[in-house]
This record gives structure tokens, C-alpha cells and sequence, in this order.
């Protein structure tokens, strides 16, 4: 029995991306946003506030297939929001300015790492906590799901999000 794959076709900044890097399947183009947050927050809310959002939005929920006959890949939206990838690190005990080193350490690490475009998860967010009162919201996507524009809009709603959590 075979499989129906219903998809969408890329856009034409997905087909000129796909084109230029190749080969497309390896997302080696990461967009990545760096949220500062001063003051105490809940990792857990900030976390539902993040599913809140991928639930929203479908591109958040997308993969990519390839199917056979065809050199680009088409886009296929999940329903639920499980596909995302959550990472907490304490970076506390570290002194400055090593602790900022660490950050941008782990921020090159997560931009070198290639995403699975076919299973995913395509939305990466590593929180790291810096002290008790700062930490960062590291937002890591390919750049076939996101541009620096995108990244802004994704990080403004989940700020909304997390508010509109609050009890």
C-alpha cells in the first residue's frame, strides 16, 4: 500500500534557496534569533507559550518531501505541534564574560547542526539561563521556514503568548 504525500509548492525565496545550496535536503542555512530576557520567567509557560504559537502557524509545523520525478521538494504541513525541539541549559555558574562565551558557543553549534527537513523538528529554542535575572532565548530554524522577519514576528508572539499565560 503506498503512501499519499499531499503538499504545497515552495515559494520562490524556498526554490532560489534550494537551488543555490545544494544539495537542499541538508538544511545547512540556519536562521537564528537571540531573545534577551531580563527578570524572572517561568520555563515552563515560556514553553507553552512557544507550543501556543507553532500551533498557530503552520509554516512552524511544515516539512519538507521529496518525491520521486522531482529535483525541489514540496512542503507538507503537520497537524500538531510536537514538532519542535526545547533545550534548557544552565550556563548560572559560569562567570562573565565565560558565560557569554558558552552562549555563543552553543548559538554556533545550533547554526552548524543540520536539521532533519523530512522529519524534523524544525523549530529549535534552546533557553539558557545566565543568572537569576537574565536569560537568553536562543530561536533556531532553517532558513527554508524563517527569515530575520519571520524570526521578530515569531519571537513578539511568544512574548504574547507567555503574557497572555500569565495567572
Amino acid at each position: 500500500m503506498e503512501s499519499v504525500i499531499q503538499g504545497y509548492r515552495l515559494s520562490p525565496q524556498q526554490e532560489h534557496l534550494c537551488r543555490v545550496r545544494r544539495p537542499c535536503r541538508e538544511a545547512g542555512w540556519t536562521a537564528q534569533g537571540r531573545v534577551e530576557i531580563e527578570g524572572p520567567v517561568e520555563a515552563a509557560r515560556l514553553r507553552e507559550a512557544l507550543e501556543r504559537v507553532i500551533a498557530r502557524h503552520e509554516t512552524l509545523r511544515t516539512t519538507f518531501h521529496w518525491l520521486p520525478g522531482l529535483t525541489l521538494p514540496v512542503q507538507v504541513v503537520g497537524e500538531t505541534a510536537s514538532g519542535y525541539l526545547w533545550i534548557e541549559h544552565d550556563l548560572s555558574g559560569l562567570v562573565e564574560p565565560e558565560g557569554e562565551a558558552a552562549l555563543e558557543r552553543l548559538a554556533g553549534e545550533v547554526r552548524a547542526a543540520s536539521f532533519d527537513l523530512t522529519r524534523g523538528p524544525l523549530v529549535r529554542a534552546d533557553l539558557a539561563l545566565l543568572s537569576v535575572e537574565r536569560r537568553v532565548l536562543l530561536l533556531s530554524l532553517p532558513a527554508l521556514v524563517a527569515d530575520l522577519g519571520s524570526l521578530r514576528n515569531l519571537a513578539d508572539e511568544i512574548a504574547c503568548a507567555y503574557d497572555d499565560g500569565a495567572s
